[in-house]
């Protein structure tokens, strides 16, 4: 009896083994590492996504790579915990349900992209520790009306009108672009308006750059498809790639110098909006009206400035997440039954002993 009753104690343990195993594995699609010391977990109950540890975060290539992303849709909070130094690259982008994010003191950098398109997320607040945001960390975040940066940051700073700029004001670096107010005007300290900076901010349809700023970068104002008029000064030297793409409703632009000193500004490419639209040279333009004119937003579809070759949808990368355990658990199933098998059949070529 005692080869039958090892072979039933065996099999108890096995299927012990495997349970957990299994279990381990459903849980660890909801948590996992993220950096050389960093981890996350997903509460699926809360929508509240949990970064911590005591590094920096990975970057990835693309918002696919994030082991979050097909949660993506889920997540409505983000809580990075003390300890995190940075924010990965893409590791946020296209969050379209998040509405609250907690950023700890301590925290040095935030990745490029990394909240891309989190077109419902409506405030950030930048920790005074930060020193370094890579380009377009909020671009395309539709519904962003204030971005708040913490006294004591010597990197950057921000105003009454929830706008980002470089600690000096000479560089804007993210317009709110869920802004309700329909006109803006540019400050005077600014020297260069950033990339993708009032990139989707639909609202807008009366833009005054002032002197001195020099350069408006890639995709500053992409997307902003009620934008009617802009005045540009003649301090501008340079205008990035994708400008003024998609800015179907420009129809002036007021250039306060010559029409040859217009034509010896570095144009890029893909700017087809202000080749359509009518030029007044010499002139400072209209008056800005009172910010108190909201306008309608347009839809419109707003590519990423890094705008991948290949597209893989998040339904495919859920797809094949959830394909995973469940092959486990079948290539399990049929270890079990082969081990029992097999004992069988030891059982029954050896005879009882007592």
């Amino acid at each position: 009896m005692r080869c039958k009753n090892f072979s039933k104690f065996f099999s108890v343990i096995l299927a012990a083994v495997i349970s957990v195993t299994l279990f381990t594995v459903a849980f660890a699609a909801n948590s996992g590492d993220c950096g050389a010391d960093v981890s996350w977990s997903f509460d699926e109950a809360t929508g509240e996504l949990t970064i911590s540890g005591n590094d920096a975060m990975t970057d990835y290539d693309k918002a696919e790579d994030a082991p979050w992303y097909s949660f993506a849709d889920k997540i409505s909070k983000i809580t990075v915990s003390d300890g995190v130094t940075s924010i990965g690259r893409y590791a946020f982008n296209g969050f379209k349900s998040l509405t609250e994010i907690s950023l700890p003191d301590g925290l040095k950098t935030i990745g490029y992209g990394a909240f891309d398109s989190c077109t419902s997320l409506r405030s950030i607040t930048i920790p005074s520790s930060v020193k370094k945001l890579n380009a377009s960390p909020f671009f395309n975040c539709t519904a962003l009306e204030a971005i708040t940066v913490e006294d004591g940051n010597k990197y950057y700073s921000s105003d009454n009108d929830g706008v980002l700029y470089n600690a000096d004001k000479t560089e804007l670096v993210q317009y709110p672009c869920g802004r309700k107010f329909a006109n803006f005007i540019v400050p005077f300290t600014v020297t260069s308006i950033n990339q993708g900076a009032f990139a989707g901010a639909e609202k807008l349809l009366n833009v005054v750059i002032s002197e001195p700023t020099e350069t408006i970068d890639s995709m500053a104002f992409y997307g902003c498809t009620a934008l009617k008029t802009v005045t540009i000064p003649k301090s501008v030297e340079m205008i990035g790639e994708k400008a003024f793409s998609k800015c179907d409703s420009l129809a002036e632009i007021y250039y306060t110098g010559t029409q040859e000193e217009w034509n010896a500004i570095s144009l890029r490419n893909d700017n087809e909006s202000i080749s359509v639209a009518t030029f007044k040279y010499e002139t400072k333009g209209p008056d800005a009206v009172p910010e108190n004119i909201q306008s309608e937003p347009q839809q419109t579809t707003t590519t990423s400035p890094a705008e991948t070759e290949s597209i893989i949808t998040r339904e495919d990368v859920v797809e094949k997440r959830e394909i995973i355990p469940i092959i486990l658990i079948g290539i399990a199933a049929v270890i079990l039954v082969l081990i029992i098998i097999l004992i069988r059949v030891i059982v029954k070529k050896k005879p009882d002993t007592e």
